[in-house]
């Protein structure tokens, strides 16, 4: 959305995640009589994960999302840090499985396969 004001960019992720989230649980009871989506996710509901190097979008990913994921910039020793504190921060909202996933863990990940 080039041009769009931050406010209405968070405004329509906040409208985009709630329908998301409403297809998904339509998708678990959806009949043929009432239109079928799917197939339907497999997990229930299945985890919304949110991307940001900020701290504003970290800290919406906490608000919005139910994890994080971290790009190829972020460095371990700063994670080590970051992580616990966005935990907490989700646990204090309620999201007790709050998931964060980085690039130098799939990276390490990837090379021990």
């Amino acid at each position: 959305m080039f041009g769009a004001t931050t406010e209405h960019r968070v405004t329509r992720l906040r409208q985009q995640i709630s329908r998301i989230r409403e297809i998904w649980a339509d998708a678990q009871a959806s009949t043929v009589d009432h239109g079928v989506c799917g197939p339907a996710p497999v997990q229930d509901p299945p985890p919304i994960l949110l991307g940001g190097i900020t701290d504003s979008a970290q800290m919406r990913a906490v608000a919005l999302g139910d994890g994080i994921v971290f790009g190829g910039a972020a460095r371990p020793a700063d994670l080590a840090q970051k992580i616990p504190e966005l935990r907490d921060a989700a646990a204090a909202r309620g999201h007790a499985q709050f998931t964060s996933l980085d690039s130098c863990t799939c990276r390490s990940a990837a090379l021990a396969n």
